[in-house]
């Protein structure tokens, strides 16, 4: 099989690797979307935290990590 010992962990590692960039992208990214002011107005309309922040802020948060994810895995 494919997932021997050697190769499962030498996938896991590359696999580490390219994850490590696009998590700190993607937690930097996500903090500067939400102080923005429609991420307050959305609260204001009294919608949920998980609508608030799928809905409107991840969405807006993702230009940045699509960007580096272009650069990761060319």
């Amino acid at each position: 099989a494919w997932f021997t010992g050697g190769a499962f962990l030498t996938l896991l590692s590359l696999g580490i690797f390219a994850v490590a960039p696009i998590a700190r992208i993607t937690r930097g990214s996500m903090l500067a979307v939400m102080s923005s002011d429609f991420i307050r107005a959305a609260r204001a309309h009294a919608l949920s935290a998980r609508t608030v922040v799928i809905a409107y802020a991840l969405r807006n948060a993702l230009l940045p990590v699509v960007t580096t994810l272009g650069m990761v895995f060319s």
